[in-house]
């Protein structure tokens, strides 16, 4: 099968192409094309490829949903064409702090859920971990950093975490590749990473609990009701975000109280500007495969 990808790439999957699921999936996407309006277009579908010749690859970074919107699908994760206004996540990604000289503080999040549902759709087990780094002038302790690609001159380094830059890291592979592999989700952070009531882990471990037995539908129902408009997370007395003193008078004293034992062991946000929980447990649904299980 002739398929149209840079040339190294080419050689290397020469086999995969000629397989049978290969023909049989290039003729389900040429009528999905077809038939329907799709992104990207068809040019596109392997423009990752043809950007890094394989020779180059050091690291695969995979979207978790590709941008949908008209203009915005180009074939790249988090990426739109110049002129583009940019989609929530990439509107994250480039929300920025300035260090002291004033260069920009990046930071970086990628949830991950992983769900099985029943036949009803009702969650029956969840696990939910994020991936959060930095570029190295992020002034917290215990953050993995992200100084750019070999080649781009390094970045700011406030190196014992005072908010003041000591210098920058260097441009090396090395460089890149000791940060890359560092990485650490915010569940491996473990004991370093404590948040108001107690760490990631235990918190995401107590909305987990919550959420079974729930369908999507329901859970981002109970989000709607429950959390804060302005910051996502769940409601207390105390909260002071823009409407929550409203929202918090009009429910009543047992979902009060149901509100108080979630918050004694969990007050993060399930969507804000670190993460989106929530998206990430509709995108498991939405991307199930179904397994049929016969007990006994």
């Amino acid at each position: 099968m002739d398929v149209k990808i840079a040339p190294d790439w080419k050689e290397l999957l020469a086999p995969e192409f000629e397989k049978p699921y290969f023909a049989q999936l290039t003729e389900f996407v040429r009528q999905e094309y077809a038939s329907r309006r799709i992104f990207p277009r068809g040019s596109n579908i392997f423009r990752a490829f043809d950007k890094c010749p394989f020779d180059r690859l050091k690291v695969v970074v995979i979207g978790q949903d590709p941008y949908h919107g008209p203009g915005q699908a180009n074939g790249l994760c988090f990426s739109v064409a110049d002129g583009v206004p940019f989609p929530p996540s990439l509107q994250n990604i480039f929300k920025e702090v300035s260090d002291d000289t004033g260069t920009p503080v990046y930071s970086i999040n990628q949830v991950f859920a992983n769900v099985v549902f029943d036949g009803e759709g009702k969650i029956l087990a969840i696990y939910v971990d994020q991936l959060e780094y930095a570029t190295p002038n992020y002034d917290g302790a215990e953050m993995p950093h992200f100084s750019g690609w070999p080649g781009q001159g390094g970045y700011n380094n406030d190196s014992n975490h005072d908010a003041v830059v000591d210098g920058t890291t260097p441009d090396t592979e090395e460089q890149f590749t000791e940060e890359v592999a560092g990485w650490a989700t915010k569940r491996d952070r473990g004991e370093t990473y404590v948040m108001g009531t107690g760490t990631w882990s235990e918190q995401m471990d107590a909305f987990q609990q919550l959420f079974v037995g729930k369908t999507v539908d329901e859970v981002e129902e109970w989000f709607a009701k429950y959390c804060s408009d302005a910051n996502g997370r769940p409601l207390k007395e105390s909260s002071s975000g823009e409407g929550d003193a409203e929202k918090y008078a009009a429910l009543t004293d047992e979902e009060k109280a149901m509100l108080a034992d979630i918050t004694s062991s969990a007050t993060m946000s399930l969507n804000d500007s670190h993460g989106d929980i929530l998206s990430a447990i509709r995108a498991s649904f939405e991307n199930m495969v179904n397994v049929d299980l016969t007990l006994g």
